[in-house]
């Protein structure tokens, strides 16, 4: 289809199609947040649920079983120490972390730049390795750069860019909070009960 529009109408096809395209888009992410923001009631809801969106773990498989074992085992040696067992001192046991991690959301779910010491997103790697990788694409792709080029004019070629980095402001609140709001309303899909279920469900143990 791309082809056919592109050899039948040449480029003014194509940025007609990419204007329906993102016209479309943009429509339907926006009405799937709204949705998802009532169902939940609004921001403060996703701040109050979103911590407690885990999936029930399945105690008739054996990972299940050795995972609950395990936490038997640590909290009552927590005990005996004098020591009262909390979600942290668990997490960080070695024989049941990389379950508990799995199941529950990470506290560091709001937090953009992290600790550099963070395993998932540390603010140096995400200076250093996102901000290239933005300009590389949105400056210098052959995509966007032929489309420049194509402006009738240089207004319109600087006001589509000014357009097109505003609209880009748009995928954390209609692509990451909506995929925040699914675990919440969907926790037995998206949230994983165990590691092993993590690897299968989303190819890594720690989901």
């Amino acid at each position: 289809m791309t082809t056919l529009i592109t050899i039948t109408g040449g480029l003014a096809a194509v940025l007609y199609t990419d204007l329906v395209q993102t016209c479309v888009m943009l429509f339907g992410a926006i009405l799937l947040t709204a949705i998802g923001f009532n169902k939940i009631g609004g921001f403060s809801g996703l701040l109050t649920y979103y911590g407690q969106a885990t999936s029930p773990i399945d105690l008739n498989t054996s990972s299940a079983e050795v995972f609950i074992m395990n936490m038997h085992d640590v909290a009552v040696s927590q005990f005996s120490a004098g020591t009262l067992p909390t979600v942290d001192s668990l997490a960080s046991s070695q024989n049941i972390s990389s379950n508990l991690t799995c199941k529950l959301p990470s506290s560091n779910a709001f937090v953009m730049l992290r600790d550099i010491s963070d395993s998932e997103m540390p603010w140096l790697g995400y200076i250093l390795g996102q901000t290239p990788a933005s300009i590389w694409y949105w400056c210098a792709d052959q995509m966007m750069v032929q489309r420049v080029l194509a402006a009738k004019s240089l207004s319109h070629a600087q006001g589509a860019t000014l357009m097109a980095g505003f609209i880009k402001i748009f995928p954390l609140f209609i692509i990451v909070l909506p995929g925040m709001i699914s675990r919440i309303l969907y926790p037995d899909t998206i949230g994983c009960g165990t590691a092993e279920e993590c690897l299968e469900i989303c190819g890594n143990r720690h989901g």
